[in-house]
């Protein structure tokens, strides 16, 4: 997905590899169950502006934000969804903000979600390495992996908790590391 109208202007998105394995007939029970979902080399470059503006905003026009701003939220019943394996593989997020000359980059993004369900406990697994440049300090790469178990109790996020089992951070020769609960969402 190029930048504006053109290419020219630079790459927002661009990807290497996208698959995905649905069941089509449980579409007819109000079901979405995928076996698949999966990106690979994923790359996403974001840039905001000195005038505040990201390079993105020409994707979400004004008509759409005050039409979505106007839609009242009716109660509605879920569509049941659920997936076997949801995953991102070596992607890279690349931000750029220019009103606080500063970049940061997330590279070698892996995220693992294995049988999702919006009423059931699922493991995620995220690992990453990160750079932060800044006008002060450079930090080159900060290390970060969580793995846990969520249950979104049907979207009822009072319910809904998130096991972390290990979230751990480490730079050059420090580290943290934190396990815990987090609860009523």
């Amino acid at each position: 997905m190029s930048e504006k109208t053109t290419f020219k202007e630079g790459t927002f998105i661009s990807g290497q590899k996208a698959s995905a394995q649905v069941d089509l007939k449980a579409l007819l029970h109000k079901q979405i169950k995928i076996d698949t979902i999966g990106l690979e080399n994923l790359t996403i470059n974001i840039i905001k502006y000195k005038d505040g503006k990201f390079n993105f905003d020409d994707l979400i026009s004004e008509k759409q934000n005050t039409q979505s701003s106007e839609i009242k939220q009716e109660e509605s019943s879920l569509i049941d969804i659920s997936a076997k394996q949801v995953y991102t593989k070596d992607a890279v997020i690349n931000f750029n903000d220019e009103t606080a000359e500063m970049k940061f980059s997330i590279n070698n993004l892996n995220i693992q979600v294995d049988n999702f369900d919006y009423n059931k406990d699922f493991s995620v697994l995220l690992s990453c390495s990160n750079k932060i440049k800044t006008s002060a300090f450079t930090l080159d790469p900060v290390l970060f992996k969580v793995e846990a178990i969520i249950n979104l109790a049907g979207l009822d996020l009072p319910k809904a908790q998130a096991n972390i089992t290990d979230f751990s951070i480490n730079y050059d020769t420090s580290s943290l590391n934190l396990t815990g609960l987090i609860a009523d969402f």
